[in-house]
């Protein structure tokens, strides 16, 4: 069992990957990501029954996918996001 420490920077490691990856989606921030959680999905994958091999390209497909889909997914969302803490700086500059 992991203590809370660990595992909270584990999440946070993790999450600066995910950040960093979806601000600028490009090679080398997706073997980051790749480096973070390949051995995750195929711990899952194997979890569930799955040979190592298969598992493996599972977890590839499931890599390829996340990285095809990433701008299609997440740049509408983090746009809103920037364009509403804009707003909320102007707004806060203004009282």
């Amino acid at each position: 069992m992991m203590n809370p420490p660990m595992a909270n920077d584990r999440t946070l490691r993790e999450s600066a990957v995910i950040e960093r990856f979806l601000e600028s989606p490009n090679e080398e921030s997706f073997a980051d990501l790749f480096r973070v959680f390949t051995p995750q999905l195929v711990a899952f994958f194997r979890s569930r029954g799955c040979p190592l091999t298969l598992g493996e390209d599972l977890t590839q497909e499931v890599m390829l996918t996340v990285y095809r889909k990433a701008a299609y997914f997440f740049a509408p969302g983090l746009g809103r996001q920037r364009r509403h803490q804009q707003i909320d700086l102007i707004r806060t500059d203004k009282e």
